[in-house]
């Protein structure tokens, strides 16, 4: 009942909503995270169609889609309009695939808190993980669900960044580069939300984490991941 009653008071009382989580902490917002990755899939996929998708992401991606060539692209699209089983795949993965993330990103987050002296248990990083990802994911699905509700063209859309609260919002998507684009996607007020919410939580549910040790914690990986991914769109687009 108190992780449930955490779903809302999270957002305005985060420090006194972890300080009451029970022992699993992590479970309920868990599941709020699989139940939201799948509403928004499922809205995205339903109004925009797997083919838009499809395009858009390839399009999104200059050196493919040049290599590719436009007869390749229409083929490419052609296909994932008519296979239900890429639908059926994106949903599955939509409830798999953000749990497992979760894991990995609380192992990581634990190993980090340990090196830098902090007392805490891997189920007080997974907890912490899970809380922060379900508040982004949740404005998310609201975002989202008004952005489709009022675009009526979906050319060029980019499905991860519909929720446009960071510094590419003010980058042309056909003309600037993607490793640009990818770096101004990490200047993000919802990012940085979740970075505080991480951190509260990590201070709190943890044994003896400090708010230094749980900042430098949340940026360290932060850095790591948006340098990371602008490194991999210099390469590859």
């Amino acid at each position: 009942m108190r992780s449930l009653k955490g779903l809302l008071t999270v957002f305005y009382s985060p420090a006194e909503t972890f300080a009451s989580a029970g022992p699993r902490s992590w479970l309920v917002p868990i599941i709020a995270v699989a139940l939201l990755s799948l509403a928004v899939n499922v809205m995205t996929i339903g109004v925009m169609g797997i083919g838009t998708i499809t395009r858009n992401q390839i399009e999104s991606n200059h050196k493919l889609a040049e290599r590719l060539g436009p007869d390749k692209v229409n083929e490419i699209v052609h296909d994932a309009e008519n296979s239900k089983s890429r639908t059926i795949i994106a949903y599955v993965s939509s409830l798999i695939v953000p749990p497992v993330v979760l894991l990995i990103v609380a192992a990581i987050t634990y190993g980090i808190l340990l090196m830098v002296g902090g007392t805490t248990t891997f189920y007080a990083s997974l907890g912490a993980t899970a809380w922060s990802t379900y508040c982004v994911l949740l404005i998310t699905a609201i975002g989202t669900a008004i952005f489709l509700a009022t675009v009526k063209d979906f050319s060029g859309v980019d499905t991860q960044n519909m929720v446009m609260l960071n510094a590419s919002l003010f980058l042309d998507p056909q003309s600037s580069p993607g490793w640009q684009r990818s770096l101004a996607s990490g200047i993000d007020l919802l990012a940085f939300y979740a970075l505080f919410i991480k951190a509260v939580g990590l201070n709190r549910l943890s044994e003896r984490v400090s708010v230094k040790q749980a900042m430098f914690a949340v940026i360290a990986m932060y850095l790591v991941w948006i340098f990371g991914k602008t490194g991999f769109s210099a390469i590859f687009s």
